[in-house]
């Protein structure tokens, strides 16, 4: 009896031992994020999406990093492991000559995602999204050129907020009212009529309010944005986890970014950290600002300085480096154009001047009865 007891114990060990890795990924898969990829459907640059396809991967910030990357016309990092390869190619398009060179990339709190229904996300996204399980780790480094791309980080709204929220309104096709109380309520079309009231007066209000108008912002800059410099939109939204009715606040916030995104002929990036996760990482990565404003002369200055090596973080040696391959190979470009504007001066001038005789005109291919 004691040897039969004794076989259970062990095998009861032996089940929890087994068992318990599955039951903590299980746990630990239903508390991810999410992270979407959203882009209007006419212009392909994502793949089908992933309901579709019914494969859903889990992206790192490092993954997200280099998609953003890549989308944007910059190749992604050296370092890039095949597995982290083959997720960019499960959400990609493999045209590497058609990208939006215009991407928008939010890190979203306080928004649970499965609390939309699928007619509710079809009508704020569209049917061109790709969907993806977010693993939260370490930031990643996003290292961009200091040329050709341009970072724009969201701004708080510093204009009327009244005014702000009636532009929004038209701009979502929905109506705004307010009482003798100062209390506005925002009506919304989307599968139903979404409504929000909103007391200017509270900060949490307040700080929801100034998280949708600074991505209504983006709109204004974007029309102005020059199509030959790529740009990146980015920012960290947390206005819906305070807010009373935070699954209508969620619901026209997310519809606010998306009809953002569609004006400007951009590809939108929507992280949804997990709400167990550290606030600290609510950007998902970093991003290097542009060097290119300097002028050339005061970055070699700067690299030729006597300096101590702690001066300079590893960062900026990267992008110290990036600015000198870009220097040498745009010299090379100019002197052999150059070159070769000469030769062609000279091949022509030779040739014009060349005498009309026998030898001459049997040398230049002419045939001679």
């Amino acid at each position: 009896m004691a040897n039969f007891a004794s076989l259970l114990w062990v095998t009861a060990l032996a089940m929890t031992v087994f068992l318990a890795p599955t039951v903590f990924a299980g746990f630990k898969e239903e508390n991810a994020g999410r992270v979407l990829f959203v882009e209007k459907a006419q212009q392909e640059f994502l793949r089908e999406s992933i309901s579709s396809s019914g494969i859903e991967e889990s992206f790192s910030p490092e993954d997200i990093a280099a998609s953003v990357s890549v989308l944007l016309g910059v190749p992604p990092p050296l370092t890039l492991s095949s597995a982290s390869s083959a997720k960019l190619d499960s959400v990609l398009t493999p045209n590497p000559f058609r990208r939006p060179r215009s991407v928008l990339t939010l890190t979203v709190r306080g928004i649970d995602f499965d609390l939309l229904s699928a007619a509710e996300r079809e009508a704020i996204f569209g049917t061109s999204t790709v969907q993806q399980r977010l693993s939260v780790g370490n930031r990643g480094q996003f290292i961009l050129p200091g040329y050709g791309v341009e970072v724009v980080s969201l701004e708080k709204h510093h204009e009327g907020l009244k005014q702000g929220l009636k532009d929004l309104s038209d701009f979502l096709g929905g109506a705004l009212v307010e009482d003798e109380n100062d209390v506005v309520v925002l009506t919304v079309p989307l599968v139903e009529s979404v409504s929000i009231s909103l007391d200017l007066s509270k900060e949490a209000d307040l700080k929801f309010v100034n998280d949708v108008l600074s991505v209504y912002d983006i709109v204004k800059g974007a029309s102005q944005a020059s199509k030959s410099i790529a740009k990146l939109y980015t920012g960290s939204l947390s206005g819906v986890e305070a807010m009373d009715n935070n699954v209508n606040a969620a619901k026209i916030l997310l519809l606010t970014a998306v009809k953002v995104a569609n004006e400007g002929q951009t590809v939108a990036v929507f992280m949804f950290p997990p709400s167990s996760s550290d606030s600290e990482q609510d950007m998902m990565f970093f991003v290097s600002p542009p060097v290119r404003s300097r002028s050339l002369d005061e970055v070699n200055q700067e690299a030729t300085a006597p300096s101590s090596s702690d001066d300079l973080t590893s960062l900026d040696n990267i992008i110290i480096e990036l600015e000198v391959i870009a220097l040498v190979r745009g010299s090379l470009v100019v002197a052999t154009s150059l070159i070769l504007l000469v030769a062609i001066l000279l091949g022509t001038c030779y040739l014009v001047g060349m005498p009309v005789t026998r030898d001459t005109l049997l040398y230049s291919g002419v045939k001679l009865d």
